[in-house]
């Protein structure tokens, strides 16, 4: 909690890059340990019509 930020933080140094650089956390840093699935743009369309796509990630299906 010593580490979190209030939205009138945020509103106070929204010009200050530094401020963000050091306090927030990028989408990319959260899901940096986590297995990638790598999908072409056919498996892409099918996958977000709710289609059950084959990967060969750890025997898993997603």
């Amino acid at each position: 909690m010593s580490d979190s930020v209030t939205l009138e933080d945020m509103e106070k140094n929204k010009e200050n890059l530094d401020f963000f650089k050091k306090k927030m956390i990028s989408i990319e840093e959260i899901f940096e340990n986590n297995e990638k699935i790598i999908i072409n743009s056919n498996e892409l369309d099918k996958f977000l019509n709710g289609v059950k796509i084959e990967t060969k990630l750890k025997n898993r299906n997603i």
